[in-house]
């Protein structure tokens, strides 16, 4: 796990630090700016930060979008690049990348 120690960067002067697992810190990036509405539909969120998985989570329960939706559009998405893919229309942006 990447642990940081945020204070340390500036001198922690022989106090106690905290330190903060970096991955955990990330997965809630946005939220803690704008944490779970108060009102929100899940109340064991409100007002606290939540991981970005959750967002299409949240967003499902609130406008309804059903399972079947949700890869209903994923599989529409797939055949779409596909079919760009194999069309050229992504030659610029798909390149070989060479290992060595």
């Amino acid at each position: 796990q990447p642990y940081v120690l945020p204070a340390v960067r500036w001198g922690a002067r022989l106090q106690d630090s905290q330190c903060i697992d970096a991955l955990t810190q990330q997965l809630h990036a946005g939220s803690h700016v704008l944490p779970y509405p108060l009102d929100g539909p899940e109340e064991e969120w409100r007002g606290k930060p939540y991981a970005m998985g959750l967002t299409a989570e949240f967003l499902a329960r609130r406008y309804n979008i059903t399972r079947e939706d949700q890869d209903e559009l994923a599989m529409r998405s797939h055949r779409n690049a596909e079919r760009a893919t194999l069309e050229g229309l992504f030659k610029d942006q798909i390149v070989p990348v060479t290992c060595f």
